[in-house]
């Protein structure tokens, strides 16, 4: 994303509209720094390593509209 990182993007997402925020699903390539790790930790929000599969990516959406 230019301008921004995930955790910016995040934060004045969770700003605006916090319940949407919620129903964010973090991407990432990187091999997440610990303070990375405990971002994601505190957010709640579930996280995909790339590459991943569809069928990972559809079982998280699955689980959040259930």
């Amino acid at each position: 994303m230019p301008g921004m990182d995930g955790k910016e993007f995040y934060r004045k997402v969770k700003a605006m509209n916090p319940k949407a925020a919620r129903d964010i699903i973090f991407l990432s390539g990187d091999s997440a720094s610990k303070e990375t790790q405990n971002f994601l930790k505190e957010t709640g929000n579930p996280f995909l390593h790339k590459p991943f599969t569809i069928e990972k990516f559809k079982k998280i959406i699955s689980k959040r509209s259930s």
